[in-house]
């Protein structure tokens, strides 16, 4: 007969070598002693910085102690040597932020208001004045239940291949653990994610985004000479690129405010401050959103940025590509890919509806069909991207990340078999990432075949589909 697993108590009270009662969120012992418990959960911190990289062999250090901003400096001046990065040093020590790897259980949300007073407050809570050197960062049991949950939930539906350089979770939650708007931007993102499978998190969400995007507003009003540095910060391009990952998880129709937030902020932020690996991150993740969400808003931006910037914009997954050496790499390239593939084909239909407009004089219709574009043309596109998802399986590291490719090719697609593939495909990313966006997307297509289909059996061609983009951000 197997033996019984003993059930731990808190880390506390086994520091101080006395039983605990096993109570949850925090035991009673704790409590009466004005100790933050642990509750039962226990988190196994990623191997890192203490054992390898420039911070080799050296002690990990205590919050608060001088020894803690001793190490917090050498971290800091590590990575702002450009041509020495170490990949394995970080934007602070380990101790400050803990890479939760799925030890983690989440404690339930007792009611709304407790669970928005936790994440409007992180970072807030001041330690408890004890001997006890602090198990985990002084930061609430519900904000370390939402940094997990966005570590292993969303930061791995953000990136093509997650791992070791999942900045969500290595640059973005190292941040959090000390940027107080940061940290409930993404308390906030987890919320929503969790709020898909439970009701009561709604609420709060939404109520703590507010509160992020008010605190941006505000600081946005701040007058003076020195008014850009103040608001245009890596802090704020951080929160507004969190915040615009949380409208792809509800699938929200205010991506556009925040895009544009986002973009004004990459393009006045200071950069010769930013460390590398922040900076590069940052970069990238704008660039990614540029590439998907323009053509999405605009014709005009989206035949701009894919004719001129198509490369420059897709370094997201280029460089993971340079620096994957395992079966991810047929991934990555599969990906880019597929978005030159989708990026062509919508270019090609960009400039068919322009070209359109142009010569179709204002009042008359034209009964000319497409002018750039035939349909041979786009239906050898939507087969090429077919076979490029085709050789990636559902399952498969990396899948997730072909929405966009498979939204344009589906919206391109005349034939059924085409049609049904491609939705399956999003029916089945969906399943996967529980991102809204991606439902909401497979659910606008047969809207967008029934207007192809009623202008080709009118005799005027098919209809573009891009003009019905906008409400969403399909990605």
């Amino acid at each position: 007969m197997p033996k019984k697993q003993r059930v731990k108590g808190c880390f506390q009270c086994s520091v101080r070598r006395i039983d605990c009662d096993l109570g949850q969120p925090e035991c009673a012992k704790c409590r009466r002693k004005g100790i933050e418990c642990s509750g039962l959960a226990r988190i196994r911190f990623a191997p890192g910085l203490a054992s390898r990289g420039k911070l080799k062999n050296s002690s990990v250090p205590i919050i608060g102690s001088s020894s803690s901003s001793n190490s917090i400096s050498r971290v800091q001046a590590a990575t702002t040597q450009a041509d020495e990065v170490d990949h394995d040093v970080e934007l602070v020590p380990r101790t400050t932020a803990p890479i939760m790897t799925g030890e983690y259980e989440l404690t339930p949300f007792e009611d709304a208001a407790t669970f928005i007073n936790e994440v409007m407050n992180v970072g807030r809570r001041q330690q408890a004045s004890v001997t006890l050197q602090p198990w985990i960062p002084p930061v609430p049991h519900q904000a370390r239940g939402l940094y997990s949950h966005f570590s292993q939930a969303v930061a791995p539906a953000m990136v093509v291949i997650d791992g070791l350089g999942n900045g969500y979770r290595n640059i973005i939650l190292s941040m959090a653990c000390n940027d107080d708007l940061l940290g409930k931007a993404v308390g906030v993102v987890a919320a929503q994610h969790l709020g898909l499978s439970q009701p009561e998190a709604r609420e709060a969400a939404r109520q703590g985004r507010t509160a992020v995007i008010e605190k941006l507003r505000r600081d946005a009003t701040v007058a003076g000479p020195n008014a850009a540095q103040l608001v245009f910060t890596p802090s704020t391009w951080a929160t507004l690129l969190i915040l615009l990952v949380g409208e792809t998880v509800t699938g929200g129709s205010e991506f556009e405010h925040l895009f544009r937030m986002l973009v004004a902020a990459a393009q006045n932020c200071d950069l010769s401050n930013v460390p590398p690996l922040l900076r590069d991150f940052l970069l990238k993740q704008t660039h990614m959103f540029e590439i998907i969400a323009r053509p999405q808003l605009s014709t005009r931006e989206g035949i701009d940025i894919i004719s001129r910037s198509l490369d420059s914009h897709l370094d997201w997954v280029t460089s993971e590509i340079r620096g994957c050496e395992t079966e991810g790499s047929r991934a990555l390239a599969i990906t880019e890919q597929a978005f030159r593939e989708a990026s062509e084909l919508y270019l090609s239909r960009a400039t068919t509806g322009h070209q359109q407009e142009q010569q179709q004089p204002s009042g008359h219709s034209s009964n000319t069909g497409p002018v750039a574009t035939s349909a041979p043309a786009a239906s050898d596109s939507v087969a090429r991207l077919r076979a490029l998802v085709s050789s990636l399986d559902p399952a498969a590291e990396g899948a997730h990340a072909l929405v966009w490719p498979c939204f344009v090719a589906a919206a391109e697609s005349t034939e059924l078999g085409d049609r049904q593939f491609f939705t399956r495909r999003l029916g089945q990313i969906y399943a996967v990432t529980k991102f809204e966006n991606v439902q909401m997307a497979a659910a606008s297509l047969p809207l967008i075949w029934a207007m192809q289909d009623s202008a080709v059996k009118a005799g005027v061609g098919s209809s573009s589909w891009i003009t019905m983009l906008g409400s969403i951000l399909i990605m």
